[in-house]
């Protein structure tokens, strides 16, 4: 025969058991609000991450803009050339990670280079041979167009400025 239980056993019996009843049912919930809290954390970082890669794209669209528009209106063809290559590889991408104003002001900042340079080739291989109202002409137009070289990319700096931001804006 089994021996008898006594009351403070059995009183120590229900008490443990209820104790881990009571703590199962409050690690519950907890486990659950950890975890969502996890999972908001995650998603957020998910956000975050993208927005960074979306700004470094962007960013190297605005870069190779600024270099094309350097190269070519101070350094050596060889060098514009290569920049011109690099704006063109990341042109495509400018309609859809800006906006189509984006997209056509740098296709105004390559016709503004390409017009200057096209002067400036008119004013090498015909400088000798040109009379001075001509010559002058050409310098007065080749000016103008490094002036609006210039305003093409401040306005490219200037509309592509909302999009450049980690904020949820845009």
């Amino acid at each position: 025969m089994s021996e008898p239980i006594s009351a403070a056993q059995n009183l120590a019996e229900f008490f443990s058991m209820q104790w881990v009843d009571v703590l199962s049912a409050l690690l519950t919930p907890f486990i659950a609000i950890l975890g969502s809290l996890i999972a908001y954390r995650q998603w957020r970082l998910a956000k975050l991450n993208l927005k960074e890669k979306l700004f470094e794209r962007r960013y190297r669209i605005v870069d190779a803009a600024k270099e094309y528009t350097i190269q070519s209106r101070f350094g050596p063809e060889e060098d514009a050339r290569i920049a011109h290559d690099g704006l063109i590889r990341v042109m495509g991408e400018a309609k859809y990670l800006f906006s189509e104003e984006v997209h056509i002001t740098l296709l105004e900042l390559q016709d503004a280079i390409r017009k200057k340079r096209l002067n400036e080739i008119v004013m090498n291989a015909r400088g000798a041979r040109m009379t001075e109202e001509d010559w002058n002409k050409v310098i007065d137009q080749t000016s103008i167009l490094g002036g609006s070289i210039q305003k093409t990319f401040e306005r490219i700096e200037t509309i592509t400025a909302p999009f450049m931001t980690l904020s949820d804006d845009k």
